[in-house]
């Protein structure tokens, strides 16, 4: 069993030789890579629908690298927090809730360009159809604790998101769920986890919430 580590949103995954295999893991992620003389075969050893693992079948050419890279989920993230919170009117709330981020498998070419050949989506973020409206659309669903420090949470498989909860109403409100969306440009590996940009939920009138998401300063040359 490889680890891949320390470069937690981008890695290079050896190929290995013809006849053999390799079984890679990035904390939850598994990755089998099975290298036959016809291509080779990356199984996912997180089932499908039918409870079956899923095989995948690529072929390469012989110059360039393979890389596993951590992506931003398609649709907005909705949180079921397993922890209860309380606002009082005007109280505000920081602390962080964790995303289960999907990964790529890349090929690299010669000159660089990657070109994405599989996606692995971690069976923890499941998708919904809220319907039509301002509010509908498709959403992930997943559940997380409410961190009040960073420092707890083991975060290579998962993004760790700073949030300020701000109750703007005159009554107190206990939120079970919180949606937020997660950008490509906003995350970052900082301290050996991944995290993304700080954003601010801003609770006002019923069923309107308003996300607020912090710029991260540019990445230093």
């Amino acid at each position: 069993m490889t680890e891949l580590q320390p470069n937690l949103l981008r890695i290079r995954v050896p190929i290995p030789a013809v006849g053999e295999s390799a079984d890679l893991r990035k904390g939850s992620l598994e990755l089998r890579l099975e290298h036959h003389r016809g291509g080779l075969c990356v199984l996912v050893p997180q089932p499908d629908a039918e409870g079956l693992p899923r095989r995948n079948f690529v072929g390469l050419p012989r110059r360039g690298e393979l890389e596993l890279a951590v992506r931003a989920p398609d649709y907005r993230v909705r949180v079921r927090v397993l922890d209860r919170l309380t606002l009082a009117p005007e109280g505000r709330l920081r602390g962080y809730v964790t995303v289960p981020m999907p990964h790529r498998l890349l090929w690299v070419r010669p000159d660089g360009r990657r070109e994405p050949l599989l996606e692995v989506v971690p069976k923890e973020l499941k998708t919904s159809w809220l319907g039509e409206g301002e509010l509908g659309g498709y959403v992930h669903d997943t559940e997380s604790s409410f961190w009040l420090s960073r420092r707890e949470v083991a975060a290579d498989t998962v993004a760790l998101i700073p949030v300020v909860l701000w109750n703007q109403t005159l009554h107190t409100i206990t939120p079970e769920e919180l949606t937020v969306s997660v950008r490509e440009r906003d995350i970052r590996e900082v301290d050996g986890q991944i995290v993304t940009a700080p954003r601010r939920l801003c609770f006002g009138a019923p069923e309107r919430v308003d996300e607020r998401i912090r710029a991260l300063p540019r990445k230093s040359a």
